[in-house]
């Protein structure tokens, strides 16, 4: 049976991307969009009919457009397959992106689509070493326990990622999609292909969200 990449790769030199600001697609993560624009539109369907994957481009901050007025978007950004699609009765649609690499853009094609198509390349992950990365991994489920006893909602759709991590990069993606908001920051931990750097941050936002949870249980106020 074909892999998920295995049919990425049929598409690496022409997929549609979707820009949009601040929106940074992490692999191993669902990305629910709303779309309504009639370039969109015509994009969603062409996905659906075709089975193409999608990149979602991170559109810099600034208002910055390239020669041909179209905004500019950051050179890395996460890829995915479409897993649902609902069409509304006015055209407008409701879609689910299933997470699956980080990719770098290489070029943009001129096409007579009115959505964008770009080449790109993926972006594996360094070859850390897996005894650190399991480590870290481990200092991570302890802070996710540690904080469902402070906060037994968030803690358990924590470790309900954790538990559905098959492997120490598809937990520290998905935790940072859960807990890092800052879209400058989210965009450094696509960029980045050691796991062991990413599990760090990831790692160090936990602690400070358990602090946070402990001052809020004694009754101090979060500022």
């Amino acid at each position: 049976m074909e892999t998920l990449l295995q049919a990425l790769a049929q598409y690496m030199g022409e997929i549609p991307m979707f820009p949009l600001p601040q929106i940074v697609f992490f692999p191993h993560t669902i990305l629910p969009l709303h779309i309504f624009e009639p370039r969109y539109r015509q994009m969603i369907r062409d996905m659906r009919d075709q089975g193409l994957p999608i990149v979602m481009g991170n559109v810099k901050p600034g208002q910055v457009v390239d020669a041909q007025g179209r905004p500019e978007v950051f050179p890395v950004a996460g890829v995915g397959f479409m897993t649902k699609c609902e069409e509304l009765p006015d055209g407008r649609f409701l879609v689910e992106l299933d997470g699956l690499a980080r990719v770098e853009i290489l070029e943009e094609h001129d096409t007579q689509k009115l959505y964008r198509l770009v080449k790109v390349a993926l972006r594996p992950d360094e070859d850390d070493d897996p005894t650190q990365a399991q480590e870290r991994l481990e200092t991570l489920q302890v802070l996710v326990m540690s904080l469902g006893q402070q906060n037994e909602r968030v803690g358990g759709y924590l470790q309900q990622l954790l538990r559905k991590a098959p492997t120490p990069s598809a937990a520290a993606d998905s935790i940072a999609a859960a807990i890092v908001s800052d879209p400058s920051v989210r965009q450094s931990l696509l960029e980045e292909t050691s796991v062991l750097k990413r599990l760090d941050v990831v790692v160090s936002r936990m602690a400070e969200l358990l602090a946070l949870a402990a001052r809020a249980d004694k009754g101090t106020p979060l500022n």
